[in-house]
């Protein structure tokens, strides 16, 4: 069949296409959409993401300094201790506080008893240099179908963190000078989209729905054009037999008596 074919069958049967197309486009429509007490409403919303990063550190800011070569004398000790911790114990100690955040204990300080709606959660990772070293720093990243509420997770989450971990050092008593500190170096202000919105079922039902549509409007043309072809040869098998018999009866009207006397009536001279 060729395109002018196709175009002939797409008109014959327009108005089983144009049915076919708005029943997938209102199916494809559901498949994307929810009816709710606040209206329509996307079934799979966009995830939204926004982080903050901590860095595990200590006062005096030990990052500044080309060596870490200052001793302090502690109560009770009879030598002098380096005044700053050994870096890779603050890269230890941001991996620690990355699954800590993730307690239930700092989701309590965050959130209270209540628990977050499902379309809300948060996660909490120490990060790596491009090289694959771990680095004193920890992101808090917070996710949401809204862009609002995925900063405030985040913000919250982070200093909930910070809070868990100055209670603690509160509790035991810790000097002041020889605590970890988790001061926000980038703190979460904007969302971004981290998940659209999923096509996949809606592109499905469209696509599925087209080819029914198609498939639907070309057998119903060629069934009537089936029908119409075998009404035609009915008719012609129907003037055949009519044909046939007038045929026959003029025959047999010749082969009579009646028949035999008004042929040679006909035949005789005058």
């Amino acid at each position: 069949m060729d395109l002018f074919t196709y175009w002939q069958v797409v008109r014959r049967q327009r108005r089983l296409i144009v049915l076919g197309g708005l029943v997938t486009a209102v199916l494809a429509a559901f498949a994307l959409f929810k009816v709710s007490t606040s209206g329509l409403e996307l079934r799979s919303p966009p995830t939204y993401r926004a982080s903050s990063k901590l860095f595990v550190t200590q006062s005096g800011f030990p990052w500044g300094r080309t060596a870490l070569d200052e001793y302090i004398r502690v109560r009770g000790a009879n030598s002098a201790v380096p005044r700053f911790a050994d870096p890779s114990r603050m890269e230890y100690l941001a991996s620690l506080y990355s699954e800590l955040a993730m307690s239930d204990a700092v989701r309590r300080i965050a959130f209270g008893n209540r628990e977050l709606p499902s379309s809300d959660d948060y996660e909490v990772v120490a990060l790596k240099a491009p090289d694959g070293r771990p680095m004193p720093l920890i992101e808090v990243a917070g996710l949401s179908s809204s862009a609002e509420r995925a900063v405030a997770i985040a913000n919250r989450v982070a200093g909930a963190l910070q809070t868990f971990v100055a209670r603690r050092q509160t509790q035991s008593k810790i000097p002041e000078s020889t605590r970890i500190v988790l001061p926000v170096v980038d703190q979460a202000e904007q969302a971004e989209v981290f998940e659209g919105v999923k096509l996949t079922t809606a592109v499905m039902i469209l696509l599925l729905g087209t080819v029914a549509t198609l498939f639907a409007a070309f057998t119903t043309d060629n069934v009537k054009r089936q029908r119409r072809l075998a009404a035609e040869l009915e008719s012609v098998e129907q003037d055949v037999v009519g044909m046939t018999r007038a045929d026959d009866s003029a025959v047999h009207s010749l082969g009579s008596p009646a028949g035999k006397t008004r042929a040679g009536s006909a035949s005789r001279p005058l």
